[in-house]
C-alpha cells in the first residue's frame, strides 16, 4: 500500500479517522461547479485584485514565479459578509489554475474523542498534499479560535495542530469565515493574503442581477434595485432558485421584491419564547 492509497483510506474509511458521511462531502471535485460566477461584480476589500490572486496561485503551481528563490507559503483568508462569494471562489480559483479542490467544513474534521480531530487535520493536510489539490477550509473560525477563548486544553491543541499544518504546508491553502476577528493572531500571521468580500456596490448588484436573470432593467427597476441594500451574490442565486419552483415566467418586480425579502431577513433578530 503507498503512502496516498493509504492516506485515502483513512480519509475515507467509515472506522478510519473521519465520519464516512464528512468523509463523502470532502472528497475533491475535480471540475468544480462555477455557474455563473464572476470576478466582476465583487465588492472586493484590500489593495490586491482578485485576479492577480489567480495569477499568483498559477505561478505557486507551476513554479514560474522567482524559481531560483524558495518560495514563501501561498495560504488565503477569505472573510466577508455570508453569501459573499468566498466559497464560490476558492471553486472558481480552483478551476482556472486546473486544480482539483478538497474542501472540509468543521463537521467534517471535528470529532467529540481527544486526540481525533488533530490526525483529522493532519491527514486533510497530507491528503491534499500528496494529491497536489487545494486544500479548502469553511468556516475556519471553528478551527482557529483565539486560544484565549478556550477552556479546555484539547480545544487549544486543536488550533496548535492547525497551525503547525499551516506552517509545513507546501500546496494552496484557502480558509473562509464570516468571523475573522474571532481568529487567533498566530494564523493570522500565517495567511499571505487576506481578502474580504463584502456587500455589492450598485455596479455589482446590477452585474449579478444582468448575470442570473439576463432580463434588462428599467430605469425605475435600476433605482429599486440600487435602493436594496446589504445584497450579496448568493442572495441572486437563492432568488433564482426560489422563483425557479413558484414562477412559470417571473418578471423583473418579483425578482426584485424576493431581493427585498432576502436583504429584510437579514435584520430580523432571533426571539426567544415559548
Amino acid at each position: 500500500m503507498n503512502k496516498h492509497k493509504g492516506l485515502m483510506e483513512m480519509l475515507e474509511s467509515a472506522d478510519g479517522i473521519l465520519q464516512k458521511g464528512g468523509a463523502a462531502s470532502a472528497k475533491p471535485e475535480e471540475k468544480p461547479i462555477v455557474e455563473n460566477y464572476s470576478l466582476d461584480g465583487l465588492n472586493l476589500k484590500g489593495n490586491v485584485p482578485l485576479g492577480k490572486i489567480v495569477s499568483a496561485v498559477r505561478s505557486f503551481r507551476d513554479g514560474t514565479r522567482r524559481p531560483a528563490v524558495d518560495r514563501p507559503r501561498m495560504s488565503i483568508l477569505l472573510s466577508g459578509v455570508p453569501g459573499g462569494g468566498k466559497s464560490a471562489f476558492a471553486r472558481y480559483l480552483a478551476n482556472e489554475v486546473g486544480a482539483k479542490l478538497r474542501s472540509y467544513r468543521a463537521s467534517d474534521l471535528l470529532s467529540k474523542w481527544i486526540g481525533e480531530s488533530e490526525k483529522s487535520l493532519a491527514a486533510a493536510f497530507n491528503v491534499a498534499e500528496e494529491e497536489k489539490s487545494i486544500l479548502f477550509l469553511d468556516e475556519v473560525d471553528s478551527f482557529l479560535l483565539a486560544r484565549g477563548e478556550y477552556s479546555r486544553s484539547w480545544e487549544v491543541s486543536n488550533v496548535n495542530e492547525l497551525l503547525q499544518q499551516m506552517e509545513s504546508f507546501s500546496g494552496v491553502l484557502i480558509a473562509a469565515t464570516n468571523l475573522v476577528r474571532n481568529l487567533d493572531s498566530a494564523a493570522m500571521r500565517r495567511f499571505t493574503f487576506k481578502l474580504e468580500l463584502d456587500y455589492l456596490t450598485a455596479e455589482g448588484k446590477r452585474k449579478f442581477f444582468d448575470r442570473y436573470f439576463s432580463s434588462p432593467l428599467t430605469a425605475a427597476e435600476a433605482r429599486r434595485l440600487d435602493a436594496i441594500d446589504n445584497l450579496a451574490p448568493g442572495d441572486f442565486r437563492t432568488v433564482k432558485e426560489q422563483l425557479f419552483y413558484v414562477c412559470e415566467n417571473e418578471t423583473n418586480a418579483e425578482r426584485l421584491a424576493a431581493l427585498e425579502a432576502e436583504a429584510a431577513a437579514r435584520h430580523v433578530k432571533a426571539r426567544i419564547g415559548f
